[in-house]
């Protein structure tokens, strides 16, 4: 028998743009329920049409509006078949794409892996590919992301806005968002103005560290450390430094981003104006 509900909202990325307050603001608001684990990343699941059930108990039942929030949905490289599975299961759902400077998304991106050990190089030689393989790059190209998303829903079921704005003015992008929901867009909280995991707080994971996560992975690690912190010596070492980032890779970086950006404005119309491309 089946329990629960389906998602009529998820919040696809991109990684490091501020998601995760995105998440918890949008569960602050009484007519939105969000799942309590961020990332259930359901669609990337090899054979996930056999699980819907298992995805339905997880999803909040009793609000208008009933979302999650997996970024890795717009990494459309190594995952291309997200957008079609989505909108097979969810055809009406409606999705939220969350941006930032592509090339401050990047250098983000790649202080996220190298504290978590999936990175090992530095950051120059982690960037001296430049392709579209190379899964920093991919997910900053937004244009290509939400192109494959197009190909499955209209642009008016696709809400996109910037970290940039969520920072700078929180409670107009929320309510922004929450007209775009159809929920009461008068809602407001001082809690928007938190924010959450922070690039500067990061700190390198330590070979102990590293195998906890791949052996019971990144939540549940999460949730030892908070109920047994006792164990964050073991797990996690030095502060992540933001690296220097010389002229030279910045300018090849914006260089490489240049056209995205200029057709994702042609296509959202937001003007991006704090971007440095």
């Amino acid at each position: 028998m089946k329990t629960g509900a389906l998602p009529n909202l998820i919040v696809i990325g991109a990684m490091k743009c501020g998601t995760t307050s995105l998440h918890r603001n949008l569960g602050l608001h009484p007519e939105i329920g969000m799942t309590e684990r961020k990332e259930q990343n359901f669609f990337l699941r090899k054979h996930w049409e056999r699980h819907l059930d298992a995805y339905r108990a997880v999803i909040p039942t009793g609000f208008p509006v009933r979302g999650e929030s997996s970024p890795d949905y717009s990494k459309v490289g190594p995952n291309p078949g997200v957008p079609a599975r989505i909108a097979a299961s969810l055809p009406d759902v409606k999705l939220v794409y969350m941006m930032r400077d592509p090339v401050e998304r990047t250098v983000s991106h790649w202080v996220h892996f190298f504290a978590s050990g999936v990175e090992m190089r530095p950051l120059e030689e982690a960037l001296a590919d430049l392709s579209d393989d190379n899964p920093l790059i991919d997910a900053s190209l937004y244009h290509k992301q939400l192109q494959a998303y197009l190909e499955h829903f209209p642009l008016e079921r696709i809400h996109v806005a910037t970290m940039e704005g969520l920072s700078a003015d929180p409670t107009r992008t929320m309510q922004e968002l929450f007209g775009f929901l159809g929920v009461d867009d008068r809602f407001d909280s001082p809690t928007f103005h938190d924010v959450r995991h922070p690039s500067s707080k990061k700190r390198r994971a330590t070979a102990i560290g590293r195998l906890a996560r791949r052996l019971v992975g990144r939540y549940q690690l999460n949730q030892l450390r908070r109920r047994a912190p006792f164990l964050d010596s073991w797990l996690r070492r030095d502060r992540v430094e933001k690296p220097e980032f010389p002229d030279a890779l910045r300018s090849r970086l914006e260089d490489r981003f240049r056209d995205d950006v200029a057709h994702l404005r042609a296509l959202t119309g937001l003007a991006c104006p704090k971007w440095s491309v």
